[in-house]
């Protein structure tokens, strides 16, 4: 949620619009993109990505582990109110989800992921 100011506000805490992780490396949101039925590549200046219609099942590239910081967190949220197609989150070359290569977000209703870089073990779920 944008408050006054540009200031980013998420879980209680407010950071400047663009910022790093919270002093307890709570993520917060740099930029917000909402994606209209196609595939797409995330990076880190838009780590919410909002898709708001899907009418095949679509796949979320994730930016190489290198290019983030530990702890950077992207929140993959279905809005697009059609339940039955796949958000399909595909890391980065070798990297991992879970220890998995790719990870799918469900064929429910209004589903949603968080994904944080961990220190070893690639993106985690949150």
């Amino acid at each position: 949620m944008l408050g006054q100011g540009g200031v980013i506000l998420f879980r209680g805490a407010q950071q400047p619009a663009g910022g790093s992780p919270g002093p307890g490396g709570e993520p917060f949101i740099a930029g917000v993109v909402e994606v209209a039925d196609t595939n797409h590549s995330a990076a880190a200046a838009h780590n919410l990505i909002v898709y708001t219609s899907i009418s095949a099942n679509r796949t979320v590239t994730l930016p190489a582990l290198a290019s983030v910081a530990d702890g950077f967190a992207f929140v993959i949220k279905d809005l697009s109110n059609t339940p039955g197609f796949e958000i399909i989150i595909d890391p980065n070359g070798g990297e991992v989800v879970d220890l998995a290569p790719t990870f799918v977000i469900g064929t429910g209703f209004m589903e949603s992921i968080t994904l944080v870089k961990t220190l070893t073990q690639g993106w985690a779920i949150i």
